[in-house]
């Protein structure tokens, strides 16, 4: 059962180590310096994604709006003013409410505040999880944490074969660092900002922004009035445009939010080009 949960991705073995290209800086840096420590089974830690279990929801409610629709067609007699015609009533709108909530979820995703995960990044959530799980493993004498945490495949080719166990969980771990640590003097994150907090960090966002839409423009505007090379100023338009459509892809949801702002953009740019093209037409020609 338990690595059938772990493929299903409701409960995920996690690790410390950092995420791509800082975690293999870390390595190299940890190998030079040779303070490097080893991980084991016992720094590993657990995440779960409540949307996974709205997933699971959503599921439900779909099959049983499945089944009362076959219902109906099969019983007809049974689809009058206060039988099911009243369920399937308030089951529609049990599953409208759980897709728009999935859909509100999704809006934290990747965030470093994700309400809607319990993982052992966080000192509080690491504690449950570990009593939760440790709970559940006493009941169940056929479990055998952490390895039951390994994809099936992976038990069974590398059973009977005890001393790469720490390996192989070391390996299959999601890189999620760095965690918080209980041995400092840093307050535990809260698993929700202050208001304080949260306008502040609203507030350096919308800074942020301002520099960089400020760059996109700024930084084109000098190159197009110095140079006055058809050539280099369209290479310019075009790789302005492609970078500001590429970033609004990652901040805007909608597709057409990323097509109005990319045009928009551009629009601006190829006024700057247009003079170019204007002042050295002639010469072209």
């Amino acid at each position: 059962m338990w690595d059938q949960i772990y493929e299903q991705n409701i409960v995920k073995l996690i690790s410390p180590q950092r995420p791509g290209v800082l975690g293999r800086l870390d390595k190299l840096t940890g190998l030079l310096s040779g303070r490097q420590a080893r991980l084991t089974s016992d720094d590993l830690g657990y995440r779960v994604h409540f949307s996974d279990l709205q997933r699971m929801q959503i599921r439900y409610l779909h099959t049983k709006l499945a089944n009362l629709a076959v219902s109906a067609h099969f019983h007809e007699d049974e689809w009058k003013p206060g039988g099911k015609a009243e369920e399937i009533g308030r089951v529609l709108k049990e599953y409208i409410q759980a897709v728009r909530d999935h859909e509100y979820m999704a809006k934290y995703a990747n965030a470093s505040d994700d309400p809607f995960i319990a993982t052992s990044q966080r000192i509080y959530d690491k504690t449950f999880l570990e009593s939760a799980i440790a709970h559940d493993g006493e009941r169940r004498r056929d479990v055998k944490l952490p390895q039951d945490f390994l994809p099936s495949h992976v038990l069974k080719s590398e059973q009977g074969r005890e001393q790469n166990v720490d390996s192989l969980l070391v390996q299959y771990a999601t890189p999620t660092g760095p965690w918080e640590r209980d041995n400092t003097n840093k307050r535990a994150a809260a698993l929700t900002s202050t208001r304080t907090k949260a306008w502040k960090r609203a507030y350096w966002t919308r800074i942020g922004a301002a520099v960089i839409g400020g760059a996109f423009l700024i930084a084109p505007m000098w190159i197009l009035a110095l140079q006055r090379n058809l050539f280099v100023n369209l290479g310019v338009a075009t790789a302005c445009i492609a970078a500001f459509g590429a970033s609004m892809s990652l901040y805007l949801e909608t597709v057409d939010n990323v097509f109005a702002a990319t045009l928009a953009y551009a629009a601006v740019i190829m006024v700057f080009v247009a003079i170019v093209i204007q002042e050295t037409a002639p010469s072209v020609a």
